[in-house]
């Protein structure tokens, strides 16, 4: 459904073409080096290659550029790894990859932790997150809107609106020990005890969201106060790769597949 003001701050400045990926990201993973490689986002129903214009007027370009500004450069310029697939070789891996590999490598499954990045840079990629699973709950060309639920969708925009707001939901980031030329539309997954999750996949990461209520009842009550946390979780690995292998193109299958025993 076409808007007339701006879906975000609901101003009636002109409205501005947006991809559902960011723009900075959407140009620098659908234009690799060795087009051989070239990046698809995953659907539920379908895979789309991310070349394809993605794209519709959601924003004013106040709120593009907000969007830029709190989180979108910093994930672009810290974490996005995609020239990893090109040229492996030569590959430097991004600053975030290093900090959850150091952090996380070694640690059992299932931990979570907030204490890896000062407060200022979680506060970018918390954003950033925010952003991809709030843009999801959107009619794309080709894609079914995310079917999150109206409370939890309300919070995702308020925090949006207002940085400084607390937000009664988490979002967990998995690091991917493998080379990864997927994305994932945000998709529900039903977890133990009948609590849903919300997932993505970018790049070598996964973003993961839930109530900060579930939360608590998946890890048996604990507290935390910080809504981004960073986890190693073999289980959520798998799931994800259930997802590729459930979804995926069948003229790379082996290949595919072939990634995630490196």
């Amino acid at each position: 459904m076409p808007f007339n003001n701006c879906a975000l701050c609901n101003s009636k400045d002109p409205l501005v073409r947006g991809h559902f990926l960011p723009t900075r990201i959407h140009n620098k993973m659908s234009s690799p080096p060795d087009r051989a490689h070239e990046l698809t986002i995953l659907t539920g129903q379908s895979q789309i290659a991310l070349s394809k214009d993605l794209n519709r007027f959601l924003l004013c370009s106040n709120c593009e550029d907000d969007f830029n500004h709190n989180g979108v450069v910093y994930f672009e310029e810290n974490a996005l790894s995609v020239n990893k697939v090109c040229y492996p070789g030569d590959w430097e891996p991004p600053f975030l990859m290093k900090e959850l590999a150091k952090r996380l490598g070694h640690v059992r499954n299932m931990t979570l932790t907030s204490d890896i990045l000062d407060k200022h840079q979680r506060k970018k990629l918390l954003h950033f997150a925010t952003s991809i699973f709030w843009r999801s709950t959107f009619e794309w060309p080709g894609i079914v809107p995310s079917e999150i639920p109206e409370e939890l969708r309300s919070d995702l925009h308020k925090f949006l609106l207002e940085p400084d707001h607390v937000p009664n939901f988490k979002i967990i980031i998995t690091l991917f020990p493998f080379p990864n030329r997927y994305s994932s539309f945000p998709s529900a997954l039903r977890s133990s005890g009948n609590i849903i999750e919300y997932f993505f996949c970018l790049d070598s990461y996964s973003f993961t969201l839930i109530s900060a209520q579930d939360m608590k009842s998946m890890y048996y009550g604990n507290e935390f106060s910080e809504a981004l946390l960073f986890s190693r979780d073999d289980v959520r690995m798998y799931r994800y790769r259930q997802v590729i292998e459930l979804n995926h193109i069948k003229k790379d299958k082996e290949n595919i597949i072939s990634m995630f025993h490196q």
